[in-house]
């Protein structure tokens, strides 16, 4: 694209879902910043009502606003459609756990939970997790879906370059994330192999460790989805999950307990 006036660049053809509808844009950092933060908070608008007021981290901010990491976008400028989206996506998911009350369900589960203190980051790994997935099935239920499967594909791509040797209970979350969350429904229809080793030995088969708690996880998506999202009240739908994540966790606990 073209632009000419004070400021008169080229910018460069990049893929996207932003790339249509982002025309306001400038070759200067601060500047590009401010303009991409103004287009962000126009999409988060979408979302709904009381969602925060999305910002960079280091600016002024109050409880409640969304806090975006610059360095998503950083390096080029303007930035290229195919990371606009990432940040978009970022901002969404973040969006659809402020009006599902995601820190409510956290915090609750962490305070009412009995286990020992040697799996209580394993738990609070946990629900983390589960949140994402289910802020990104939110998203899923309109066009915003698109953009935080984009944010969903870079984050586990960069979760990915620092995944300790298999089985490991982060790659487990992930690994569940990447189905549970995607727009097609996507299955697991052949055995899993770990990516984690690739280049190394090869592709790894780990089905005999991930195949059975997989199976469990993808099982909470699908309530998710069903029955929680049935439930009329946001307080009914953050019991609701606190209450499924409290009780998948004492049955995963089986499986990953011994699991870095």
């Amino acid at each position: 694209l073209l632009f000419t006036g004070a400021e008169r660049f080229v910018v460069a053809a990049e893929a996207g879902l932003s790339a249509y509808w982002r025309r306001d844009m400038s070759p200067v950092e601060i500047v590009e910043l401010a303009k991409l933060l103004r287009s962000i908070r126009k999409v988060v608008a979408h979302v709904g009502r009381n969602v925060g007021t999305v910002v960079w981290e280091g600016m002024a901010a109050k409880d409640g606003d969304i806090r975006l990491d610059p360095g998503v976008v950083s390096g080029r400028y303007p930035v290229p459609g195919s990371t606009v989206d990432v940040a978009v996506g970022i901002a969404i998911r973040n969006a659809y756990q402020a009006t599902e009350w995601s820190e409510h369900v956290k915090k609750s589960a962490l305070a009412q939970s009995t286990l020992p203190p040697v799996y209580q980051y394993k738990f609070a790994l946990w629900i983390d997790m589960a949140e994402r997935v289910y802020a990104d099935l939110c998203a899923n239920r309109s066009i915003l879906g698109r953009y935080s499967e984009k944010a969903r594909e870079w984050t586990i791509q960069q979760a990915r370059l620092d995944l300790g040797l298999p089985p490991t209970f982060t790659e487990l979350l992930h690994d569940w994330w990447e189905t549970a969350a995607d727009r097609a429904g996507g299955s697991r229809t052949v055995d899993y192999h770990s990516r984690s080793l690739v280049g190394m030995e090869g592709k790894i088969s780990l089905d005999r460790y991930y195949a059975t708690p997989l199976a469990l996880l993808d099982g909470v998506a699908a309530l998710l989805t069903e029955e929680c999202w049935s439930l009329q009240s946001v307080a009914a739908r953050a019991e609701y999950r606190r209450e499924l994540y409290d009780s998948t966790f004492a049955k995963l606990l089986d499986y990953v307990k011994f699991w870095p």
